[in-house]
């Protein structure tokens, strides 16, 4: 993901593995994979940099990895038992389909 400033100044943060290509036009147009086109106010090599940049820390990032677990907490949900079966709601199927 790379940050880029649009020609009204307002900062919008694309990601860079879209780009399918840029044209140094006054300005810069980048058309993403998906067809969509972007005018941005930064150059080519602005562009390129950044996205250079962002891949550097991706791989970094990858090799010496957070010492934080990677751990999600999700909160208790009530429709779930603690022993982790979904109890049977009216009109539900059983598994020997009763």
């Amino acid at each position: 993901m790379i940050e880029l400033t649009k020609l009204n100044g307002s900062k919008l943060v694309i990601n860079s593995d879209l780009i399918e290509y840029i044209e140094a036009l006054p300005d810069s147009l980048i058309t993403m994979t998906t067809g969509m086109k972007i005018m941005v106010k930064e150059n080519i090599p602005e562009i390129v940099s950044g996205v250079v940049e962002f891949r550097k820390r991706v791989r970094q990032e990858g090799r010496f990895p957070s010492k934080e677990p990677a751990v999600m907490h999700v909160p208790d949900d009530p429709a779930v038992k603690k022993d982790h079966s979904i109890p049977e709601t009216e009109g539900s199927v059983s598994r020997d389909g009763t």
